[in-house]
């Protein structure tokens, strides 16, 4: 899988659908923690000490947003698979019982046809609204 956490971080797309998480940097770079001998004076003085925790403080909750984002990105999608399987299994279900009348074969898949497309709609649009609410509420937490 994608390395989320590399310099430079990969991104997590998915399929067949408009979610993606780009990953973040982890390493002591992107995070802005210098080292203790050139950045932060050997820690020579309170102040170098606490520069240094500052910086440790800020690549802490950079990490904690990053591991959000992705835990986020990661229950929408277990979200949508739960729900694109059990629909599935419902129309098959649903096809199968009707087959059995042979009579209404073709009009069954015809409406089972119609019935696929309407519900691949609304889950687009009920995957929009989660993402916007998603964002909304990283928005507040940030």
């Amino acid at each position: 899988g994608p390395n989320l956490l590399a310099s430079p971080a990969d991104a997590l797309r998915g399929r067949e659908t408009d979610l993606t998480g780009d990953g973040r940097p982890a390493d002591s770079d992107s995070l802005g923690i210098g080292e203790a001998a050139v950045d932060y004076n050997g820690f020579a003085t309170d102040a170098d000490i606490d520069a240094a925790l500052a910086a440790i403080d800020a690549a802490g909750r950079t990490l904690d947003a990053s591991a959000a984002s992705i835990g986020i990105n990661a229950a929408i999608l277990e979200v949508r698979e739960d729900n694109a399987r059990e629909r599935a299994n419902s129309l098959q279900a649903g096809v199968d019982a009707l087959r059995n009348e042979d009579r209404l074969e073709a009009a069954a898949e015809a409406r089972a046809a119609e019935t696929r497309d309407l519900l691949a709609i609304e889950n687009q649009r009920i995957a929009g609204r989660s993402q916007l609410l998603i964002v909304d509420l990283l928005n507040q937490v940030v």
